[in-house]
């Protein structure tokens, strides 16, 4: 393996300071799509790229030697808690929840959670298909931009909507036609009337 010259680690650090700083740019400007963390959060880590970039430098080059990536300004560190389109996602998170509530499937499952026993509401995962709802709702009174986020593109919520369906078929397939949670093993015909 050839060794790494000056030449090679000047280049390869201010690329790596470039990338860095176009990525916090993005992140201060677009926001990223990280689903437990605040924007600001991951701008001070790529801010602190930048840094063990220069660092680099300052440990593997003579001064003369450092890119002119290395002079240029290292991004101030943030609010952890900064976001960047607060207002566009938490639109887009109400708009996300407005579908969720008015869904039939969903609404099927709120219907129907209190007429199945533990073990058929553990099988089925319906607490948890409604909870996504219950948590966006918590997020958007509360202000919890990430979890909003995971609700903002529309390949979630349809992912969500697919879940509903999904356990709604199964709710429905335990219950039966009545309404009623069918009892195990062989039924008679007065099973399925009363």
């Amino acid at each position: 393996m050839k060794k790494k010259t000056s030449a090679d680690i000047a280049a390869e650090s201010a690329a790596e300071i470039r990338r860095e700083l176009e990525r916090w740019k993005y992140l201060q400007e677009h926001g990223g799509s990280d689903p437990f963390w605040p924007d600001g959060c991951n701008m001070n880590l790529v801010r602190n790229h930048v840094i063990y970039a220069k660092r680099k430098c300052e440990d593997m080059l003579m001064p003369e030697q450092y890119p002119e990536e290395y002079y240029l300004a290292t991004p101030p560190e943030v609010d952890n808690d900064f976001m960047a389109r607060k207002e566009e996602i938490a639109a887009h998170a109400r708009t996300a929840l407005s579908i969720y509530k008015k869904n039939q499937d969903y609404l099927f499952l709120l219907e129907s959670i209190s007429r199945l026993d533990t073990k058929n509401a553990d099988k089925t995962h319906i607490g948890s298909v409604l909870n996504c709802v219950n948590a966006l709702e918590s997020a958007i009174e509360n202000g919890e931009y990430p979890v909003m986020r995971r609700h903002e593109r529309s390949d979630c919520y349809l992912n969500n909507l697919n879940s509903f369906r999904s356990c709604r078929a199964q709710v429905e397939k335990i219950l039966g036609k009545n309404g009623k949670e069918l009892p195990e093993g062989q039924l008679s015909i007065f099973d399925l009337f009363y």
